[in-house]
């Protein structure tokens, strides 16, 4: 019996050393160091027709590179000029805004 325990501790112990040694050889996964992720912001309004041009020029005001991040606007059933706002900025060339009804 104390054979079959000592093969099972020794093979155990010569598996966690195998593990331990490909895991020191493996290379982190770690990002480029000028990797930016994209970014989606979405954004529900509704009757927003006041807040929106503040909002918009928070927006445009970001220091995150404009190609790696896009605007979503979701219209809830608004009953003022929100949508009409939203689609003027919508040409901007400075941030990509897409709306949803």
């Amino acid at each position: 019996m104390e054979v079959i325990i000592s093969i099972i501790l020794i093979s155990y112990l010569i598996l966690i050393l195998i593990l331990w040694l490909s895991w020191e050889k493996s290379t982190p996964l770690l990002p480029k160091e000028d990797f930016t992720p994209k970014v989606s912001i979405i954004i529900a309004i509704r009757n927003e027709e006041k807040n929106l041009e503040a909002l918009f020029n928070d927006l445009t005001n970001q220091n995150y590179p404009s190609d790696q991040f896009e605007v979503i606007i979701v219209n809830d059933h608004s009953n003022d000029n929100s949508v009409a706002i939203v689609n003027e900025f919508i040409d901007n060339p400075d941030i990509k805004v897409k709306l949803l009804s």
